[in-house]
């Protein structure tokens, strides 16, 4: 009598389980970096979105030919800040969720900080501004006190 082998298709239910588990143990290893990820990019985003807003100010100073300014809050109080514009009035920019001042250096009044940037674009004086998320993480908006120049860093200049 001859048997008849049959071959073997498919996995057995231990290699299943098995390869699941590795699978699953992967993605919990992944998912934190993920959050981290989004944090940081949330941040990097708003530092973005603040360094463009302020040289949109600048810009219109020098398009309207008068002083226009930003405006920040005192000391973290709200997570927004003001720009002044010449077509809408005052209008407020509030933060992402989670984000918030770090720090508010420069410029002439410690209580109201603001931009002023004149007619020729140049700012009444140098201000970095510190943005800080959630995991601690902080980046920096800095505008140079005779050119004007906004840059982004990661860390605060000297």
């Amino acid at each position: 009598m001859i048997k008849k082998m049959r071959s073997q298709n498919g996995f057995t239910l231990l290699e299943l389980i098995a390869t699941i588990t590795i699978i699953c143990i992967m993605i919990l290893m992944i998912i934190p970096n993920l959050f981290h990820l989004v944090d940081s990019l949330v941040l990097e985003s708003a530092q973005a979105k603040l360094a463009q807003d302020i040289r949109l100010v600048k810009m219109h100073a020098i398009a309207a030919e008068r002083n226009i300014w930003v405006r920040f809050p005192f000391a973290g109080a709200d997570n927004a800040y003001i720009i002044n514009c010449p077509q809408r009035g005052n209008v407020e920019v509030k933060l992402p969720e989670g984000i918030e001042f770090s720090m508010i250096r420069g410029g002439q009044d410690t209580l109201n900080p603001r931009i002023v940037f004149s007619p020729d674009g140049t700012p009444w004086g140098g201000v970095t501004i510190g943005l800080v998320n959630r995991k601690g993480e902080s980046r920096y908006v800095i505008v140079a006190a005779v050119s004007g120049r906004v840059r982004m860093d990661r860390v605060p200049p000297d």
